[in-house]
């Protein structure tokens, strides 16, 4: 099940269903991790379990750096009164 939130994943699977609805090319890779991949970067996400404390960290940087996210724009907006 996809999660609506970036921050709400904490499995491997859950941020390759987060990047596919979002856009991104999947292509897997050797054993259990997936390649994702969109016009600005790539990103290797292990997907075999639950992500632990730190490497959850740079793969939502990373979603984020590549442009699969959303919340840094939606911040903005509502910062600048936007939305």
């Amino acid at each position: 099940m996809c999660k609506k939130n970036l921050r709400d994943c904490h499995k491997g699977k859950e941020f390759v269903d987060y990047a596919k609805v979002h856009g991104a090319n999947i292509e897997w890779g050797k054993g259990d991790h997936a390649k994702v991949i969109t016009d600005r970067g790539i990103c290797i996400v292990p997907v075999g379990h639950e992500l632990g404390k730190g490497l959850w960290h740079v793969v939502v940087k990373t979603f984020i750096a590549i442009g699969i996210s959303v919340f840094i724009l939606v911040m903005l907006g509502a910062g600048l009164g936007l939305i």
